[in-house]
């Protein structure tokens, strides 16, 4: 592939990014599970003149600050709401160019990645993994790199370029962090020359988590014993769930087995190729292996779940290398790309036209710092198969402030000693969903459960079917919609 080609590839990529991306920039709800509660993390802490009485910050060393520094500084310009957005908006915009780079960087073709437009929204950014998913992309730069440094006449600019970019990656998540030292070093072991350089520039992803887990009390909040593995042929059963079959329907599974086909014909009559180009591919198996390997949940967090994606970035590699694909191929990529990011907009935009008609009335009409409990019987929607409706009553504190009665107390924020733990939904918040969803039972709370929260609100497990979800009192008053309820409490 000469050196210069495709020069419409770079515009492309930053064409289909942005247009890819604008829905969830534009969007005030997005279908993304947890991603209200880090909307939330990043208003407590960008803003303890709202929330100071509430929460307090945790250790810089943590390693998931990177989203939020790079959230910070759009606050003033676009308020704490729209600037929570962007990390999500500059993830889905870059994963085209970071994966052509990473196709170029490996001797592809650069085309092949503008297909990973079509599978921004898998499981990880469906259930408002945004940090990881962020990761993802500096990964791709990070393997990139390494694969530069080892063939140019001067590596030092490259090697810097690693180091420097994995630190950040430290700093943005510990599980992708932990995999991009981990692909760095198989990178150097089957590479051809400077290994110790390559593997050495993946070491500063590692030195956040180092020195954030070193500390006694982190270390003691994981409790060994809430490691939980699942059976391989379980795992085998929901890779896709786990994967990009994130929407009802078996679109997204298509168009993925499409753009595989596509780069395993490219393989047709080229020539046999060397252990060197290969160990992206094998980096990428590796990856699925562990999906196998690793626990499916450790201390509530989800590990083996999320291993799919990494693989899924490597997609650009599985084509062969040096040769570019014709034009018949090239609009057929272009046709993937475009169907996924358009099927994903079409499903933001629709989630967040169904939910605004809904909550927009029920938050303007809360009190400025209600001291906020969410009750979801019913977090589905029938869009996608995550849990959207989980944690959006964050938004609501978000927006009038005060506290909310759930929160991501190990991350980068933590509830101060005002709030009383025992009357937070941390422990029970799922029961709600949960036994509605599988047995159809409706839970409901005593006053003296939940005596430290004034208001409530509550999305109900059937249409049109308001209930009261606090026994034993008279709410001082009671608004509803279709799904949704807010209740005052006396």
């Amino acid at each position: 592939m000469r050196e210069g080609a495709e020069r419409w590839l770079w515009p492309a990529c930053v064409v289909l990014g942005v247009a890819a991306a604008l829905p969830y920039f534009l969007s005030a709800y997005l279908p993304l599970t947890d991603f209200p509660m880090h909307q939330l993390t990043l208003a407590t802490w960008a803003q303890p003149e709202r929330f100071g009485e509430y929460y307090e910050r945790q250790s810089y060393w943590l390693p998931y600050w990177t989203s939020l520094f790079v959230a910070r500084p759009f606050i003033g310009l676009v308020g704490v709401e729209a600037a929570s957005r962007v990390p999500v908006f500059l993830y889905v915009a870059a994963l085209p160019a970071t994966s052509a780079l990473l196709a170029r960087a490996a001797g592809r073709s650069g085309v092949w990645g503008l297909v990973l437009a079509a599978f921004a929204l898998e499981f990880n950014l469906s259930w408002g993994f945004v940090a990881y998913c962020l990761g993802g992309v500096l990964l791709q730069i990070v393997l990139a790199c390494a694969l530069f440094a080892e063939r140019s006449p001067r590596p030092a600019p490259f090697v810097a370029a690693q180091a420097g970019v994995a630190l950040v990656l430290g700093f943005t998540h510990p599980q992708v962090a932990l995999a991009a030292a981990g692909a760095g070093a198989l990178l150097a072991l089957l590479g051809p020359a400077r290994r110790l350089a390559i593997f050495a520039a993946g070491l500063p992803a590692l030195i956040p988590s180092g020195v954030y887990f070193s500390g006694a009390e982190t270390a003691s909040a994981f409790d060994p014993g809430g490691i939980r593995f699942a059976t391989p042929g379980e795992m085998l059963s929901r890779l896709g769930e786990f994967s990009v079959g994130v929407f009802d329907g078996p679109l997204a599974p298509a168009l993925l087995g499409c753009a595989v086909g596509l780069a395993l014909l490219s393989w047709w009559r080229a020539p046999r190729p060397s252990l060197a180009t290969l160990r992206l591919p094998i980096i990428a198996l590796g990856f699925l292996a562990c999906f196998f390997a690793t626990p499916f949940e450790w201390n509530g967090q989800a590990i083996a779940e999320r291993m799919p994606f990494l693989a899924l970035l490597c997609l650009p590699a599985i084509a062969a290398p040096h040769r570019a694909p014709g034009l018949v191929a090239s609009v057929l990529i272009g046709a993937i790309a475009v169907t996924g990011a358009g099927n994903a907009a079409m499903v933001v935009r629709a989630f967040d036209a169904d939910t605004t008609v809904e909550l927009d009335p029920l938050i303007a009409a809360a009190p400025e710092g209600a001291r906020t409990a969410y009750l979801p019987y019913d977090a589905s929607w029938a869009g996608i198969r995550s849990l959207p409706y989980l944690h959006i009553g964050a938004l609501l504190t978000l927006r009038k402030g005060g506290v909310y009665a759930f929160h991501f107390n190990r991350l980068n924020t933590r509830y101060r000693d005002t709030v009383p733990l025992d009357q937070t939904l941390i422990r029970h918040l799922f029961a709600f969903s949960r036994r509605f969803a599988r047995k159809g039972e409706v839970v409901t709370v005593s006053r003296a459960e939940i005596a430290f929260w004034d208001t409530v609100l509550v999305r109900f497990p059937l249409d049109d079917k308001p209930l009261m979800p606090v026994r034993g009192v008279t709410p001082a008053s009671f608004e509803h919609g279709r799904r949704f309820g807010l209740l005052r409490l006396p």
